[in-house]
């Protein structure tokens, strides 16, 4: 049986365990360290005289409390899940994947090993995907009719990314512009291409925001 020290004098002390309490002192301690107020300790019981104590390990709590919060967060996930749509969620799974591991832009030429994801091409990129992740929470948190608009935000962050990728691409016809005319016209193909990461991004984030909108309009309504 667990149960947790309520008081502590230095010399003898109370537990309070499954809704009872036992007095002890320091001769049944079996623990490294001294006994504290808040500490969990586990009870060694014959009947109902306490036998002996010691300390559960900070780890050990630690480990628990990280399964209990797992646990939580399975349990939460699935009533967004729920809440949200399983299409919607599979949706925002996608694009997790897709803007953090999936090429946005591919090199060619020299640069043909060159893979640049969604994430990597917008400044604090990795950051506005989490954020933008996490927005599928938002409804079932913020209960107004504004709410569903907050699944727009993948959409913005592959805007974000989409002007990014315009501004490489304008950047070096400007340059080669530039040496065209100091040169004259020679063959400058593009340095990058758009790679399927961008496709899908498109299409993923296009749905979600289509999705909220909807949602949104028909709450209005």
């Amino acid at each position: 049986m667990r149960g947790t020290i309520i008081a502590w004098n230095g010399e003898s002390g109370t537990i309070a365990a499954a809704e009872q309490r036992f007095e002890f002192d320091i001769k049944l301690w079996q623990g490294n360290v001294a006994p504290k107020p808040d500490m969990t300790v586990l009870l060694s019981l014959d009947g109902n005289t306490l036998t002996g104590l010691a300390p559960v390990a900070e780890g050990e709590l630690a480990k628990e409390k990280m399964a209990q919060l797992g646990t939580q967060g399975v349990a939460l996930a699935k009533i967004i899940g729920q809440d949200i749509g399983k299409d919607v969620a599979i949706a925002y799974g996608v694009f997790a994947i897709v803007a953090l591991f999936l090429p946005f832009l591919s090199g060619n030429g020299f640069l043909a090993a060159q893979k640049i994801t969604l994430a990597e091409i917008v400044s604090a990129g990795v950051l506005l995907v989490l954020l933008a992740s996490a927005s599928i929470a938002v409804p079932h948190f913020w209960k107004h009719k504004l709410a569903p608009l907050a699944l727009c935000a993948p959409l913005l962050v592959t805007l974000l990314a989409d002007i990014q990728a315009y501004r490489v691409f304008s950047s070096f016809n400007a340059g080669m512009d530039q040496l065209a005319n100091a040169l004259g016209e020679f063959s400058r193909p593009s340095p990058f291409s758009l790679s399927l990461g961008f496709y899908l991004a498109q299409l993923v984030a296009g749905y979600i925001a289509y999705r909220g909108v909807t949602r949104y309009l028909k709450n209005k309504a």
